[in-house]
């Protein structure tokens, strides 16, 4: 099964420079029916993370070769190949798995989202790092985000302004939603909804500033 695990690795990393030709679930299935005869070393678990990161469909399994390796190390992989992998897909899974996971910012994961916003070529993986950033993130990940409203694609600067407001929304609801009365068009569902859970760091004057606002959410 070593010799079927080494194939199904080959033919993953040709296919990665190929697009489209990614392999089938059907040597990963294979493998995983004979799971307890595998020992895998390190590079096969690294090739089975990349593996279920490009599984959009949920169909290869894998996730049980992992469950002894340490939860900080598997992060700090997803962290490096939603940087550094030359798949859109794996970068864009890699950072919403992150997200779902609502893994801490370290600050070797600061200084890879800030290379990721300065850098990928991808308008959908920068969203997805603000997206992490906006969930996980406190106020001195504001700095981050704000790499997001100079950027050239205006789905990014949106995903800034949202990021932003649920950063401050949780550490400083007060002044979250001060800002937000002054905001001309934002998507506020659920920095609505972090703000609803943090109404008693709001001012008074605030709320009822909100009360008479013209926008329905607020």
């Amino acid at each position: 099964f070593h010799t079927l695990m080494i194939i199904m690795i080959l033919t993953f990393n040709i296919s990665k420079h190929i697009p489209g030709s990614f392999p089938q679930n059907h040597e990963a299935n294979k493998l995983y029916k004979n799971k307890e005869k595998l020992n895998l070393l390190p590079q096969e678990k690294f090739c089975i993370l990349q593996m279920l990161l490009n599984d959009n469909d949920g169909y290869i399994p894998g996730w049980f070769w992992l469950k002894e390796t340490e939860e900080a190390a598997i992060e700090r992989v997803i962290l490096h190949l939603a940087f550094s992998d030359n798949v859109t897909d794996i970068r864009l899974n890699a950072l919403t798995l992150l997200s779902d996971a609502n893994v801490p910012l370290t600050n070797d994961g600061r200084d890879i989202i800030n290379r990721i916003l300065e850098g990928d070529i991808s308008s959908d993986v920068k969203q997805a790092a603000l997206s992490y950033v906006g969930r996980v993130g406190d106020l001195e990940d504001l700095k981050i985000v704000s790499i997001g409203f100079v950027d050239s694609d205006f789905s990014v600067q949106s995903q800034a302004t949202i990021s932003k407001y649920l950063i401050l929304a949780r550490t400083d609801s007060n002044r979250a939603l001060n800002e937000l009365l002054k905001e001309p068009d934002i998507t506020l569902g659920e920095i609505v909804k972090v703000l609803a859970n943090n109404t008693k760091e709001i001012e008074v004057k605030t709320l009822i500033n909100a009360l008479y606002h013209s926008k329905e959410p607020i």
